[in-house]
C-alpha cells in the first residue's frame, strides 16, 4: 500500500534494535555499537549474513524515504540532460523520483547487490532509462556521471570510512562532474534539531554519526571536493552540492 510504513514499524521494533539499545550504557563508555556487543559483528555485516532481516531493512528504508524522496527531488535544480548515478541508492526511490520529474535524464543504480535486485526502476514510464549495478562502495563507483547522488550514507559511517567513501566516489569522477550528499545537517551552534535524535540510533547501531556543515565541508576537502553550497528541503535532510576538485 502506497505510504504505508508497516515495514519500518516492523524493523525499528525488531530484536536488532531492542538489543542494541539494552547496550546503549556499554556504548557510551566505551564507544562500541550496541548492535557489535548484542551480535559479534557490525550490522551491515548481519544483514548480509542474513536475507529476511536484509529484505526487512530494505523495504523498511524504502518505506520511509518515500515521501522525503518527492521532497529532496523537488528542492533541487537537476540538469536537463545527463547521467545521474545514485550511489548506495538502495532500491532506488530517490533515483525513480528525479527520473521521473526529469525525463531528459538517465540513471543508475549502486548499491549491494543483494539490494538493487529488488529494485523500484523498471517500470513503463522510466523504459530504457535506467541501469542497476551491485557492488562494494568501499572498492569502486561507477564512472560517467556527470551528477552523483549520496543519500542517508555518510551518517551510517566515522569519518575515515566516510573519507575512503568520498574518495572512492571521487576517483569515479570527471573533474567538475558535481555530487549531491543528501543528509541532516546539525547548526555549528549546537543549536538541538529533531537530527540530533538521529545520533543516538547511529551510536547503537553503527559507528556513524550525524554531522555539522563545518564537519561536512571537512570531510569533503580531504577527498578531493570543493562545498558549493547547501540546500535545505523541506525534509530532515539538507543537499550538500559539492563539485569534484
Amino acid at each position: 500500500m502506497p505510504g504505508s510504513q508497516r515495514d519500518a514499524a516492523l524493523l525499528f521494533t525488531d530484536d536488532m534494535f531492542r538489543r542494541s539499545a539494552e547496550n546503549l550504557e556499554d556504548t557510551l563508555r566505551t564507544g562500541k555499537p550496541g548492535f557489535d556487543t548484542a551480535y559479534g559483528l557490525p550490522l551491515f555485516e548481519h544483514l548480509t549474513a542474513t536475507p529476511d532481516k536484509n529484505r526487512l531493512f530494505d523495504t523498511a528504508m524504502s518505506s520511509l524515504t518515500s515521501g522525503v524522496n518527492e521532497k529532496i527531488a523537488a528542492s533541487y535544480p537537476f540538469p536537463d540532460t545527463g547521467t545521474v548515478i545514485d550511489v548506495a541508492g538502495g532500491r532506488g526511490g530517490l533515483l525513480r523520483e528525479v527520473l521521473i520529474r526529469h525525463p531528459g535524464l538517465d540513471g543508475l543504480l549502486f548499491d549491494r547487490p543483494e539490494t538493487v535486485t529488488d529494485h523500484l526502476l523498471n517500470t513503463a514510464d522510466l523504459s530504457g532509462r535506467w541501469q542497476v549495478r551491485g557492488g562494494d562502495v568501499f572498492a569502486a563507483a561507477p564512472g560517467g556521471g556527470e551528477l552523483y547522488l549520496l543519500k542517508n550514507m555518510l551518517h551510517d559511517w566515522p569519518d575515515e570510512d566516510c573519507r575512503r567513501i568520498l574518495t572512492t566516489i571521487r576517483r569515479a569522477m570527471n573533474p567538475g562532474s558535481r555530487l549531491l550528499v543528501i543528509d541532516a545537517v546539525l547548526p555549528d551552534s549546537g543549536t538541538p534539531r529533531p537530527a540530533a535524535a538521529l545520533d543516538i540510533v547511529m551510536l547503537m547501531a553503527l559507528q556513524g554519526r550525524e554531522r555539522t556543515a563545518s564537519e561536512f565541508q571537512d570531510l569533503l576537502d580531504r577527498s578531493g571536493f570543493r562545498l558549493h553550497r547547501i540546500v535545505p528541503t523541506q525534509a530532515l535532510t539538507s543537499i550538500i552540492e559539492a563539485e569534484a576538485a
